[in-house]
């Protein structure tokens, strides 16, 4: 059994996404980003020709948004360890992690900020409606968003007892590079 207390404590951006149906072709369709705490299990430096890419593969312990809209639960908290096959279950991989709530929090409402500008871009401008579809596209995000803060509040609550921390290994970050 893993002992997820060797593993360090984060926050890192949550895009919390639920499954769609025949009209997206059943891809993840994203319903908003959060702040949240996270286990590191791992990070990678990767070189490309005149930069260099850090990343990180997270275990969020709660990111069913599935569950919490249907049943108002956040279900078991999900903790790192590998599957029969030897790969990290519930593995996510984030670009940055950060030191406290307040940091990841504003860089997941820059996120929402992008996303919702993303989703503003498709609209077609030249047809008949074009306001009406703005005004209910803006009213479904914000609705969406709700939910997700709601999730977020619950998974800050529930995870109280994380204590963001680098344990026994050494997180990197960029500026040590």
């Amino acid at each position: 059994m893993t002992n997820y207390n060797d593993y360090p404590v984060k926050y890192a951006v949550l895009e919390l996404r639920e499954k769609g149906g025949w009209a997206v072709g059943y891809e993840y369709v994203t319903q908003g980003f959060i702040a949240e705490k996270c286990f590191v299990v791992g990070s990678e430096l990767r070189y490309v020709p005149g930069n260099s890419i850090l990343s990180h593969r997270v275990v969020f312990p709660y990111e069913d948004i599935e569950l919490f809209k249907s049943t108002n639960s956040m279900g078991e908290r999900q903790l790192p360890h590998y599957d029969i096959n030897g790969q990290m279950a519930y593995e996510r991989t984030v670009s940055k992690l950060y030191d406290t709530y307040e940091e990841a929090k504003e860089a997941s409402q820059k996120a929402n900020e992008e996303y919702k500008g993303s989703l503003i871009s498709k609209i077609d401008y030249y047809t008949d409606g074009w306001k009406e579809e703005l005004e209910n596209l803006k009213e479904i995000f914000n609705k969406r968003l709700q939910i997700c803060y709601s999730f977020e509040e619950e998974a800050l609550e529930l995870t109280k007892d994380l204590k963001v921390k680098d344990s026994n290994s050494k997180v990197l970050k960029k500026e040590e590079l």
